[in-house]
């Protein structure tokens, strides 16, 4: 089939409908922006021309997504059909949607991987590429997938979508500064890329630009679609840079409104139940000795964490099941949680054995008040826990629990070290309140008064009843 219509990369879409690669164009730039309408817009396309491939095909992996296994195989079958006699270029799309419906994991990243060498302009392919590739935490394999990005650049330029998923990979390598004119120039192309605003949070966070990073997001966050993919991740973000700046209570209302899992969809999009932003959130109130750590919140947390630990073996999913069930004493489901962690190491499951396990001892053992086990179990792990996948900023919990292990355990000289090489790339208020703390437990009054008039002059704005000012 020939056809005169072309896509926003200027390959050839096979349908005689303008109307039908409209929609599909609208429908693609949806997903690639992590926006809704996404299937409206594809749906329009195949009521355009019910004999469109690649709408099926686009069809077929946002089903997968959101676990509507029966729709995505109708529509990957309909893809398959449908994509006889089209060109070659859509042939291989269509094939590396149809292999992962079919669970065919690594045929479709080879098939990806082979297609993108031909095709590097097909933009969705390269995103199914990407979310296939990256899995646990591991910088070689993030300097791996940014390197076949990298490649790409000549049939990209400056496009959107391009320069905010090479965004997404620079600041997974740390590479804040690259990552942020990426994004900004992603948002100068289009202003509403989810994922490029997204991009700018981990950059103003990791680079303690905080107050910048809390501004950005409120603009940038109205007119957000609320069940939008990075929605609810988003005030995350917000409430974190709320955290940072000691303003408990605005951080309590983002969560309340926003985060708390009564308020979303169990399954957002393949992402899961809110389960790692909810824990991570109140285990850090718990952590900073917040009265707004409410029972009744752990509760309703802890249920979902139930259901999370009863699916497949995530090693991040894990981690923080393991934080609502120590915060809520759920030693049923703790113990539960740790024999299958241990069946799962037993079992030949390398992260389980050397990180994960460890690592939810270690949270069990603070759930207990057993600091010095919480140590003993997670300071060996420590450089590791990157191997459980996401971001700096989640896996900052974990560090932060080390961390007040040392205090609660009287190891000031360990927390102080630690602190120090945290305050070497960012500055924190509060870790000159720890810092100030772990001296005045070793009576260096001075030394404890001015690391307090540091982080006092950090948190011009922070709550007058935070728990580091009443150290004041």
């Amino acid at each position: 089939m020939t056809s005169s219509q072309h896509d926003r990369y200027e390959l050839p879409l096979s349908t005689d409908s303008s109307d039908a690669a409209e929609s599909y164009i609208q429908g693609i730039d949806l997903v690639l922006s992590g926006n809704v309408g996404a299937e409206d817009r594809l749906e329009d396309a195949l009521r355009a021309d019910e004999g469109f491939a690649l709408a099926h095909a686009a069809l077929a992996s946002l089903d997968l997504r959101w676990r509507r296994f029966d729709s995505a195989s109708a529509h990957a079958e309909a893809a398959r059909s449908l994509a006889v006699g089209t060109s070659k270029r859509e042939q291989q799309h269509v094939d590396v949607i149809t292999s992962m419906v079919d669970g065919r994991g690594a045929e479709a990243l080879n098939f990806a991987s082979e297609h993108l060498d031909s095709f590097p302009s097909d933009a969705y392919i390269l995103q199914q590429y990407i979310g296939m590739r990256r899995g646990v935490g591991c910088l070689e394999l993030n300097a791996a997938i940014l390197d076949k990005i990298e490649s790409l650049e000549p049939a990209y330029g400056d496009d959107w979508f391009y320069a905010g998923t090479r965004s997404f990979q620079l600041h997974e390598l740390n590479r804040f500064d690259e990552s942020r004119r990426y994004a900004e120039l992603s948002l100068a192309g289009n202003p509403r890329n989810g994922n490029a605003a997204h991009n700018m949070a981990h950059c103003f966070y990791e680079t303690a630009d905080y107050v910048a990073g809390v501004d950005f997001l409120n603009d940038w966050i109205v007119g957000y679609h609320p069940d939008a993919p990075h929605y609810s991740h988003l005030n995350w973000h917000k409430a974190l840079f709320d955290l940072t700046q000691g303003r408990y209570q605005d951080s309590y209302d983002v969560y309340r409104e926003t985060i708390r899992p009564s308020v979303l969809k169990q399954d957002i999009g393949g992402l899961g139940p809110p389960l790692a932003d909810a824990t991570s959130l109140f285990w850090r109130f718990r952590l900073y000795g917040s009265p707004l750590e409410q029972t009744a919140d752990w509760t309703e947390i802890d249920q979902f964490a139930v259901t999370t630990a009863a699916g497949p073996r995530t090693p991040f999913y894990d981690a923080h099941c393991a934080l609502s069930f120590a915060a809520t004493g759920n030693d049923g489901a703790m113990s539960a949680l740790i024999d299958a962690l241990r069946a799962a190491a037993d079992n030949g499951h390398a992260v389980t054995r050397e990180v994960a396990l460890p690592l939810v001892l270690g949270i069990e053992a603070f759930g207990r008040g057993a600091y010095g086990e919480t140590i003993a179990h997670i300071e060996p792990v420590f450089d590791d826990i990157v191997r459980i996948g996401g971001s700096q900023a989640q896996r900052m919990v974990f560090e932060e629990t080390l961390l007040r292990a040392y205090m609660l355990a009287g190891r000031t000289e360990k927390a102080e070290g630690l602190l120090r090489r945290r305050l070497e790339h960012r500055h924190s208020g509060r870790d000159f309140f720890w810092l100030a703390e772990a001296d005045s437990s070793q009576g260096l009054i001075d030394a404890a008064g001015a690391n307090r008039r540091q982080a006092t002059a950090l948190w011009t704005d922070a709550d007058r009843d935070a728990p580091e000012m009443a150290t004041r």
